[in-house]
């Protein structure tokens, strides 16, 4: 159980990844479908409605249009991850006739208040006798609101793991239930396995710096077109933010989830301010910089903890200068993480064996 619904890069590609895994060690697997009135609402496009006003419902009309294009493109894509019928709140408890194990996880499926409280991302529905695992599950951030649904769902795990290290130790240490960290599920892969998997064609003659934005800052987007022009190398950016405050070469609203691989593989520089594009430009070995989200920055802090990534992340003070650094020292890290991964998977094997 993950965010299938979502359109939503990271959200795809990090279950895509986990079933293509599992399936590789001769595990039967599938998505559950699953149907969060909150995850629901977040990704469909929006209604307009009296409520807004003219000017505010004419922003929601300009943003269905431009957006768009964006839901189309997941859609195909979604059909390449096995996946279940749909279920809701009322039908998920039918699944235990179908499953004999379950997983949650990962993206930030913990987060009670992005589900709107829907605590069947804890798999609070499975059986007896069932078992219940967790893969990298994120909750953004401790919320002390939900500390008694935090100790009684959680506490029922075979398996629990959590994707940062910030959040598992907080969990220790407020309700003393202990988690392994492990990485995010697009770690399971290589570049060249996701190259090869999405056939991902090979770099073009055209230099661009890529941007991923999807909080849109001015210190992203600035630093973006400066270390263009210093490159000499035009700017493409995959956003859905209806405005951006800088001009761009490329505004790209319309990518796939395979698409989003390709140009980041392809770019002479990576900017971001998400922790999947910033993931997937240490799996691809690519220059890089990141700008720490306004939300839950433990997220990308925990990945870019050594002190080389530590210069990857900028802000107002430290501007992307074009300096590079060894990639060779991506590849160390994203043997480790893989490592990491496939050993957690081993332990799954185990447990549901």
């Amino acid at each position: 159980m993950t965010f299938f619904s979502a359109n939503n890069y990271g959200a795809v590609l990090q279950a895509y990844a986990l079933q293509k895994k599992l399936t590789s060690e001769n595990i039967e697997c599938e998505c559950i479908d699953y149907k969060c009135d909150a995850i629901e609402k977040m990704h469909q496009p929006r209604k307009i409605d009296i409520k807004y006003g003219l000017i505010g419902n004419a922003k929601i009309i300009v943003s269905n249009i431009l957006n768009g294009p964006r839901l189309k493109a997941f859609a195909p894509f979604r059909e390449n991850i096995s996946h279940s019928k749909p279920y809701t709140k009322a039908t998920i408890a039918q699944a235990n006739n179908v499953y004999d194990a379950f997983i949650t996880g990962s993206d930030q499926v913990f987060s009670l208040d992005l589900t709107g409280s829907d605590t069947a991302y804890f798999l609070d529905f499975v059986a007896d006798g069932k078992r219940k695992i967790s893969y990298a599950a994120s909750m953004g951030r401790y919320l002390e609101e939900y500390k008694d649904i935090y100790k009684e769902q959680l506490g029922s795990f075979d398996l629990l793991s959590f994707r940062e290290k910030a959040i598992a130790d907080k969990i220790k240490s407020e309700i003393d239930i202990e988690g392994q960290t492990i990485p995010d599920p697009v770690f399971l892969l290589t570049g060249e396995e996701w190259k090869k998997s999405l056939n991902i064609s090979q770099k073009s003659n055209e230099r661009y710096i890529f941007v991923y934005a999807l909080f849109g800052s001015k210190t992203l987007l600035q630093a973006a077109q400066r270390l263009a022009r210093e490159k000499n190398c035009r700017l493409y950016i995959v956003t859905k933010l209806n405005k951006l405050s800088v001009n761009a070469d490329k505004i790209i609203r319309d990518a796939s989830p395979e698409r989003f691989i390709e140009l980041i593989a392809n770019a002479e520089y990576v900017l971001t301010d998400s922790f999947h594009g910033t993931a997937f430009s240490l799996i691809l070995k690519k220059q890089f910089y990141t700008v720490l989200p306004p939300k839950a920055p433990e997220r990308i802090t925990d990945l870019l903890s050594s002190d080389e990534l530590k210069a990857r992340i900028i802000d107002d003070q430290s501007a992307a200068d074009g300096r590079e650094f060894d990639t060779s020292f991506s590849a160390q890290v994203t043997e480790s993480l893989k490592h990491t991964g496939e050993s957690y998977i081993s332990l799954i094997k185990n447990i549901i064996s």
